[in-house]
């Protein structure tokens, strides 16, 4: 048990610049390990051509990865340079998208109109009460010059009139408007332009609303309607999760779970190793480490396929050794109390040790 922190090793090892994003990545999956680099970064221009494959792949992550397998890791990222490897993995996510495209866009159909069900679930048995002569077939037989539409809250109602309004047209509200009263809120039903439908409901999502348009199937009394929604709402849920199925499977097929593991590597990669120093064909990977001697590091290279040697040579004189606090396990937990102050320097003290016999003294005097 120390009183005082230790200070961290310089570490060096020199690896062919196809080895190191995989020597890079088994120091920092062993821990131990701060990368600093040393010398002049030439790495932003050699890593630049990986900018655009995965900004490309975030975003297609963002919209789809809910169909995608979770990413697989191999023992090495990349059997090809990292650029090839990136690219090879996005042709294969491309591939996946054209192939699903059909199955995409009938899966946003389908959520959309699994959005404008529940929505009337909730307002059908209220217009059941309120209105219960009102038959909503006429609703969806004004087309095509009108078209029924639904708002909620009532507080975004006047987005009816603004729409008109906008669009130049002779209504300065809606044909026909009514409110329907919800459990502590308000939805207001309406007939409006049809070419100025889209509008009302960019007004609506705006304020922070909702615009569920009138499904055409909607024929008879509130009543009715609400008696056959529960069905469709069922058939659309199982198209759904058959199409969702669908997606995964073509997911696995296309092995997205292999490409998505290589490009997130890549990612990481990309942003670590953003100042690296290499030089004809060989880079130079840097930093500090509290390892006490080279083997286990030299282990972990091996373990990848890297031919590769640490070397614990003197630090640069610029560079500012990183404190470690080296403490037996019992002492673990109060360096959450240290900790909040910061790490100490080398020449401070370091407190956890007496950390540890003041917590159990205060707080037994508590109890």
């Amino acid at each position: 048990m120390a009183l005082r922190p230790t200070s961290a090793r310089w570490f060096e090892i020199v690896v062919p610049e196809g080895d190191v994003d995989d020597a890079m990545e088994a120091l920092a999956r062993r821990g131990q390990v701060q990368f600093e680099w040393a010398g002049e970064p030439n790495a932003a221009d050699r890593l630049q051509s990986l900018a655009e494959p995965i900004a490309r792949y975030r975003t297609l992550a963002a919209a789809h990865a809910r169909y995608w397998p979770a990413p697989v890791f191999e023992r090495r990222c990349c059997t090809l340079p990292v650029d090839i490897s990136a690219q090879a993995a996005m042709r294969q996510i491309e591939h996946w998208l054209g192939a699903a495209a059909p199955l995409l866009d009938r899966v946003a159909e389908l959520r959309e109109r699994r959005r404008v069900l529940m929505g009337w679930e909730v307002l059908l048995p209220a217009m059941a009460k309120q209105s219960p002569t009102l038959d909503l077939g006429a609703l969806t037989a004004a087309g095509p010059v009108l078209a029924g539409v639904c708002v909620l809250p009532a507080t975004t109602a006047d987005a009816f009139s603004a729409a008109a309004a906008d669009s130049g047209s002779q209504l300065q509200t809606a044909l026909l408007e009514r409110p329907v009263v919800l459990d502590g809120s308000q939805a207001r039903l309406g007939v409006i332009v049809a070419t100025d439908r889209d509008r009302l409901c960019e007004r609506v999502v705006a304020q922070g609303g909702e615009c569920l348009p009138i499904p055409v199937w909607f024929s008879g009394s509130a009543d009715e309607v609400a008696a056959r929604l529960p069905r469709r709402l069922r058939e659309t849920e199982a198209e759904l999760a058959r199409l969702e199925q669908q997606l995964r499977g073509l997911a696995i097929a296309r092995g997205l779970d292999r490409a998505a593991g290589v490009l997130e590597r890549i990612d990481w990669f990309r942003d670590t190793a953003s100042n690296i120093h290499c030089d004809q064909g060989v880079c130079w990977i840097t930093g500090w480490t509290s390892a006490a001697d080279t083997e286990v590091m030299d282990r972990a290279l091996a373990e990848v396929g890297v031919n590769a040697r640490v070397a614990f040579p003197a630090p640069p004189r610029d560079a500012a050794s990183p404190s470690v606090l080296t403490q037996p396990r019992w002492l673990a937990p109060f360096e959450v109390f240290t900790r909040a102050v910061g790490v100490p320097l080398d020449a401070h003290a370091e407190a956890s040790s007496r950390v540890a016999l003041m917590v159990p003294l205060l707080f037994g005097y508590m109890c």
